[in-house]
């Protein structure tokens, strides 16, 4: 089992020039840890399996809130 990522570990990864230059290890590791991210430096959600993104297509209350809230 891979040892826990923090998120604020996993967003400073996203503003890394690594990532600019090559996203898909981190897109991994997001799968791998966080596939549903909250983003502070983007100030977005990242959704990164596709059966997650489906569930909210499908039935929005399994990714969002009542209140149309992620």
């Amino acid at each position: 089992m891979m040892a826990p990522i923090s998120p604020q570990t996993l967003d400073a990864m996203l503003v890394e020039r690594a990532f600019i230059e090559n996203p898909y290890p981190t897109y991994a590791i997001l799968r791998a840890h966080d596939p549903v991210h909250e983003s502070e430096a983007w100030g977005a959600w990242l959704l990164t399996r596709l059966e997650v993104c489906g569930d909210g297509m499908q039935v929005p209350e399994a990714v969002w809130g009542g209140d149309g809230v992620l």
